[in-house]
């Protein structure tokens, strides 16, 4: 039977490997606005907040509520009605 070895990390790699992952981060998101269409960018940060919202509602106080996708929901119909109807551009 094959003998089993396990490694320990120390403390000092993990926190290196840590801020190594922030500093990757952050190089990232300083990058991000030369690389990414700026309306693409700031959909998928709109996203991102709605997605940390429910993530402290539902994660954190386990409080279920719809009020943020109804608020959502109709920001998007409203939206979707301002450029069809009244012909508003998409990214206004």
């Amino acid at each position: 039977m094959p003998e089993l070895t396990l490694r320990e990390t120390s403390a000092k790699t993990s926190a290196r490997l840590e801020w190594t992952l922030v500093g990757l981060g952050i190089l990232a998101l300083l990058v991000a606005p030369f690389l990414v269409y700026p309306i693409f960018l700031m959909k998928m940060l709109c996203f991102a907040l709605f997605a940390c919202a429910f993530n402290l509602l539902l994660g954190y106080t386990g409080l279920l509520s719809f009020g943020h996708a109804t608020f959502f929901g109709g920001a998007a119909y409203f939206t979707a009605h301002a450029v069809k109807v009244w012909g508003w551009p998409p990214e206004a």
